[in-house]
């Protein structure tokens, strides 16, 4: 996947200190990830991942975010949605 290639599906995982937003375009197999993080609620802190995960990659990744983030709540779907701009607004990121 080109780094400028559209995506299109989207799906929002969050942690007690991160958003993961999983996206992927026209080919299922290949993902991309933003990490927002939460910490600093007056900072918004956006990291772009620059690697292109494919579909088994991606579920090894979540699930280790998962083992990890385990004794402070692991991680958990917020949503999935074609519209990132409405997928921000749903979960608070944007205002």
């Amino acid at each position: 996947m080109e780094s400028d290639a559209c995506l299109e599906k989207f799906v929002i995982y969050e942690t007690q200190a991160r958003f993961y937003i999983v996206g992927r375009g026209k080919n299922k197999d290949q993902k991309r990830i933003l990490k927002i993080d939460r910490s600093e609620p007056s900072e918004l802190v956006l990291v772009e991942d620059p690697t292109v995960y494919s579909d088994r990659q991606c579920s090894a990744l979540l699930q280790q975010l998962a083992e990890g983030n385990r004794s402070s709540g692991g991680l958990r779907l917020v949503t999935k949605a074609y519209g990132i701009a409405w997928c921000l607004s749903v979960v608070g990121v944007v205002r």
